[in-house]
């Protein structure tokens, strides 16, 4: 999971996070990304993607930037 360190605006400290929390975010945003391959590969009606495992899945934020990937996603299928 990559982690975009962002600006706090003007006038304002920045948030940290506790190396904990954060850890504990990272594992759970991973499973979700792993749950919906599963889910995809179960209920996929096309040979492609039950088979050869051939799909992208990934958890993007509301800019579309990418949280996490599937570690089954074919690489670099979801985006950048």
């Amino acid at each position: 999971m990559t982690v975009h360190s962002t600006v706090a605006p003007e006038g304002q400290p920045a948030t940290r996070v506790n190396p904990v929390t954060a850890a504990v975010v990272h594992g759970a945003l991973e499973n979700i990304a792993i749950e919906m391959g599963h889910k995809l590969m179960r209920m996929a009606y096309s040979s492609i993607i039950r088979e050869s495992e051939d799909f992208g899945a990934a958890l993007t934020d509301a800019e579309g930037g990418q949280l996490c990937e599937c570690k089954m996603s074919t690489p670099l299928q979801s985006g950048p």
